[in-house]
């Protein structure tokens, strides 16, 4: 596809820093657009039922591609480096299995063990309530015992 393209013409040790910084981040800037192009399909869910036909046979390992781009982090020119920390950094929060454990950071590992895994296209996740109403309702029983004491005590004396 697309991510596999500008990958194989810009980001190669043959190319300049400046243009592998640019293919870098040009594959972020995509990804960030569609997270769902980080999600790997089954091949049985991506032809139902086509026979060869016109339909591209290049199939893309999207950790290893993930990784790739992450291992850039450590390049020696700063303006690729700062590329594969922003890739790093992106996968880390929107898909962070895609990574090694050393890459995922203490907040993409917690989210690796929960089994996160990005939004398709579309999906949205509703919230379930507001958060910190419990401290809210605490708060407020705390608040009426003080009270209920300190009326007790006036009335005793």
């Amino acid at each position: 596809g697309l991510l596999q393209t500008i990958a194989h013409n810009f980001v190669t040790e043959r190319c300049s820093g400046e243009q592998i910084a640019v293919g870098i981040n040009a594959c972020r800037a995509i990804c960030v657009r569609v997270p769902s192009t980080l999600v790997k399909e089954d091949s049985n869910t991506l032809n139902d039922g086509e026979t060869g036909g016109g339909t591209s046979s290049v199939h893309v390992d999207v950790e290893a591609f993930a990784r790739d781009l992450a291992g850039y982090a450590k390049h020696r020119d700063r303006s690729v480096a700062v590329a594969g920390r922003g890739w790093t950094n992106f996968v880390r929060e929107v898909h962070p299995s895609l990574l090694q454990g050393k890459d995922r950071g203490l907040k993409g590992s917690a989210l690796h063990r929960a089994g996160e895994k990005p939004m398709r296209y579309g999906e949205t996740r509703a919230a379930d309530g507001v958060a910190g109403a419990d401290l809210l309702l605490e708060y407020e029983a705390k608040k009426e015992a003080h009270m209920r004491k300190k009326a007790e005590k006036r009335a005793r004396g």
